[in-house]
């Protein structure tokens, strides 16, 4: 690059750099290197589709106009860089005097991102299984027989189960024998929207949790269909288009129906009977796009894919076709059933209309059909990646109708610990760390961020993997006790914390707008690291006196000691042997 950007002919420099913070940082660095000083202009592009690329060639932008944004991506880097060197070495330290071993790597995402992982380690280890019991109860209908479970109402929260299993009992004993009869039935039609389309840290959780892949994996995938051209640019945070995307959307659908995708081409021919449709406006936003818009299928057709690169390819296949189809209907039911006054409660729900869900099923392909289940009175409400196929179904029922109580079944529980994290789980929690934050500046800070970057929040999973902070068994990530050690001893509590990089991402924000200067907060984390590795170094358990060992060579002219003579490395010196001395 040096050599051909220092050519006698080159008279212009073209930053074609990734459209964004760190693609403008790397392109700095290179002409840093290069110390070359001729003009430059940026070329800032969503995809790399010939199309995009010669509209961004049309439209280049001033390197004036970037300054802004190339101070905020050297701050960036250069604050991880002082806070990750400085850290490092001053816990390694007093990790040592504690007897700990090898390195302890501290980060600004890194160490609250391994912070996540031990807090519910910690609660997994701490927490103490009670057992409890609920009662079932089984009623006959005319046209079938469904559960309920029993409940009791109460401020905030009903009450559902029993303390020990002889309450549980004494009442199913007391009720045995009585009718039942139907206090109440409740019926509602729920319509969810589609999905809004992937940025790569939602396409990095569907795929964890579909096939198992991990983040860094999704992401080269990706990357790889993007160098193919058919998808636009996956280190993206947005999961919206532009206006200007918009209009490209019916040259996407038409390579979809020229691809490999055969499932998808009646849902295409659905659309092209009812074209033109437009993308809802919940879609199409362009104050929701900072760099990059959401990952799309590009106006490429998919040819000869297969293994990893078709499960990933079709994933954003599916949800782009989606967003044009209409709601996914659900009809739930709830009915309160009542044996002396005791009430029992019974959730149902059936999918009335599958709309875009037929397009993109929710974590799984359809199954086939299934004759309906009876009503689980556990089960509920699913979220939108769970499987539809464990809503069950209800018997026609009428208020004040008589049931006859079939059987009442006291169940035995217990309380279980919170689960650990899969990839996707901490993909999540990284992408939404932040929320808690009460300062709304910060808090807005964070909100398309949260700790790390899409681009990035695969390598620091990685990172933590390979300095043996974290270890992956099956899909289940899980600290070491050298990432419980690391945590537990970090006294300094803004590096466990996201309230630290809320406060940067603000202050680099403003930065990008001119707001603030590289000076005035390069100033400030200079401080500020200073400080916490004053917080480090207060924790440190004192060091033992080692004793000075060697031939004795005279006396200590500061305390009188004796000095001894040592040699290192082939080099000899003289060192007090007195308690404390420095000499």
């Amino acid at each position: 690059l040096v050599r051909l950007m220092k050519r006698s002919d080159v008279s212009e420099i073209i930053n074609a750099c990734d459209a964004g913070r760190e693609g403008e940082l790397i392109f700095r660095y290179i002409m840093a290197y290069s110390r070359v000083s001729k003009p430059v202009r940026r070329l800032w592009m969503q995809s790399m589709t010939n199309q995009s690329i010669l509209e961004a060639f049309k439209n280049l932008r001033s390197d004036t106009a970037m300054l802004p944004l190339a101070d905020a991506a050297l701050c960036r880097s250069e604050s991880d860089w002082l806070v990750g060197i400085n850290c490092t070495r001053a816990q390694t330290l007093v990790a040592r005097r504690s007897g700990g071993e090898g390195v302890y790597s501290v980060g600004r995402v890194q160490t609250p991102t391994l912070a996540i992982l031990v807090n519910r380690e910690r609660e997994i280890l701490d927490f103490v299984p009670k057992d409890f019991w609920t009662l079932q109860a089984v009623f006959g209908a005319p046209e079938g027989s469904y559960r309920g479970k029993w409940f009791r109402a109460g401020e905030g929260r009903d009450q559902e189960r029993f303390d020990t299993e002889a309450e549980a009992r004494e009442l199913a004993a007391r009720l045995a024998g009585l009718p039942g009869q139907v206090r109440s039935v409740t019926g509602k039609t729920e319509k969810k929207k589609p999905e809004l389309l992937y940025d790569l840290t939602t396409l990095q959780k569907e795929a964890n949790k579909r096939f198992g892949f991990t983040a860094e994996h999704t992401l080269a995938v990706a990357q790889d269909l993007y160098e193919a051209k058919l998808l636009s640019y996956p280190r993206t945070n947005s999961r919206h288009l532009t206006k200007a995307d918009e209009a490209k959307a019916a040259g996407w659908l038409k390579a979809l129906a020229q691809g490999q995708l055969g499932e998808l081409k009646p849902f295409l021919e659905e659309l092209r009977g009812r074209w033109p449709a437009k993308l809802d406006k919940r879609f199409v936003d362009d104050g929701q796009v900072e760099d990059h818009s959401a990952l799309v299928p590009t106006e490429t057709p998919a040819q000869g894919l297969s293994g990893d690169r078709l499960k990933v390819y079709e994933l954003v296949a599916r949800r782009f076709l989606a967003a044009y189809f209409p709601e996914r209907v659900e009809a739930k039911t709830a009915v309160i059933t009542v044996i002396a006054e005791e009430t029992f409660k019974t959730n149902g729900t059936v999918v009335k209309e599958l709309g875009w869900s037929a397009v993109d099923p929710p974590h799984a392909r359809p199954r086939k059909e299934k004759k309906p289940k009876e009503a689980d009175p556990d089960a509920e409400e699913p979220e939108a990646d769970e499987p539809e196929e464990e809503a069950g179904t209800l018997p026609p029922l009428a208020r004040k109708q008589a049931v006859e109580v079939k059987d009442l079944l006291p169940k035995a529980g217990k309380t279980t610990p919170p689960k650990r994290m899969s990839e996707a789980d901490l993909l999540a929690a990284m992408q939404g760390a932040g929320r808690e934050l009460d300062d709304d500046e910060l808090k807005g800070a964070m909100k398309d961020r949260g700790l790390g970057t899409p681009a990035t929040r695969a390598g620091i999973i990685e990172t933590l993997l390979k300095r043996g902070y974290l270890a992956r068994k099956r899909n289940i990530l899980q600290p070491t006790d050298k990432g419980m050690a690391l945590i537990t001893g970090l006294k300094a509590e803004s590096l466990t914390s996201p309230q630290m990089t809320g406060a940067w991402e603000a202050r680099l924000e403003r930065m990008r707008r001119g707001e603030d200067t590289r000076e005035a907060f390069m100033g400030d984390v200079k401080g500020f690291v200073a400080e916490l590795v004053g917080q480090i170094r207060a924790s440190s358990p004192a060091a033992a006196p080692r004793p000075v060992t060697g031939p004795v060579v005279g006396a200590c002219p500061s305390c009188g000691g004796s000095l001894h003579l040592r040699t290192w490395e082939g080099r000899s010196y003289v060192r007090c042997g007195g308690d404390g001395c420095r000499v």
